[in-house]
């Protein structure tokens, strides 16, 4: 049987009364594990950055990883877009209402 729980912001497997930290070298005090399949692979947070963890290997995926199914299919949330996005988002928006701004008043002053 496999449990898989996070305590004191530290992920944790037990195991047949084995008791095994899942826990980042370069941030140990803030994982969060929050499924596991029949493989044993793990899945959970890392600082805010999603990870799967199969035999001591971490690798980091994009976004919150809530589940894992023993096909290895990982469901969860997808990570916010970062401010510099945002950024572009609206300087493209501020782009395309200004260029019909100036259609708007060179149209208004060819009819003058």
């Amino acid at each position: 049987m496999h449990q898989v729980s996070s305590a004191s912001d530290q992920g944790f497997l037990y195991s047949n009364g084995v008791y095994t930290t899942i826990s980042d070298p370069d941030d140990p005090n803030n994982t969060w594990a929050y499924g596991i399949n029949d493989l044993g692979q793990i899945v959970g947070v890392i600082d805010q950055s999603g990870f799967l963890y199969t035999d001591g290997t971490y690798t980091t995926i994009d976004g919150t990883a809530y589940g894992i199914n023993d096909a290895g299919q990982i469901v969860g949330v997808s990570g916010s877009p970062e401010p510099s996005t945002w950024a572009m988002l609206l300087i493209g928006f501020a782009g395309i209402g200004f260029s019909f701004y100036r259609r708007a008043t060179e149209r208004a002053s060819r009819t003058n």
